[in-house]
């Protein structure tokens, strides 16, 4: 994992789009075992693909934050999401979230897309594209090159809600901490 501050490690890794992901569920749930020994809080961004992986993660999730836009295709795909979370783990936490808020065409209001998916939006994040093009090309994270207080804003409010915990106060400012607007 490469530790980007103190209190934040990242495991990633990025599969050729042609191969397919093969995972054994034992080693899954190995890694996420050792993982919730040795940190607080896991977030794993999960491919579209549904498979045991996906599931599997979906299972064990005490959280789960389905991103979306407000298209009328993105209802239909956020209300089936739904279903399947709460199918394979009743108990689990629900955020709807919506990316890029006001930059996609034909968007929905929020009031239809919450009717039409049958729960409340989370989150809400602008859609703020220069900040999205300067993070790209700077390879920075985007909460540092967002101008608009209401996007940081908002993601702070994210990752406070998507962890569960209350604020504390830093010993020393990292990445999430500056996005918790440390």
């Amino acid at each position: 994992m490469v530790g980007v501050g103190d209190r934040l490690r990242i495991l990633g890794a990025e599969e050729p789009l042609e191969d397919s992901l093969n995972l054994a569920h034992d080693g899954l749930a190995t890694l996420l075992a050792d993982l919730t020994t040795s940190v607080d809080c896991i977030v794993a961004d999960l491919p579209r693909n549904l498979g045991h992986m996906t599931r599997h993660v979906l299972a064990v999730a005490d959280a789960v934050g389905i991103v979306t836009d407000l298209s009328l295709p993105a209802m239909r795909d956020t209300q089936r999401l739904i279903g399947l979370v709460t199918g394979i783990r009743e108990d689990a936490r629900i955020f709807v979230i919506v990316n890029r808020l006001g930059g996609v065409a034909g968007e929905l209001g929020r009031a239809d897309f919450e009717r039409g998916v049958g729960a409340k939006l989370s989150y809400a994040v602008p859609f703020d594209p220069k900040a999205a093009i300067a993070a790209a090309e700077n390879a920075k994270p985007f909460v540092e090159v967002a101008r608009s207080p209401k996007t940081v804003a908002e993601l702070h409010d994210l990752a406070v809600g998507l962890v569960g915990a209350e604020e504390r106060a830093p010993a020393k400012s990292t990445f999430l901490q500056k996005m918790l607007g440390k």
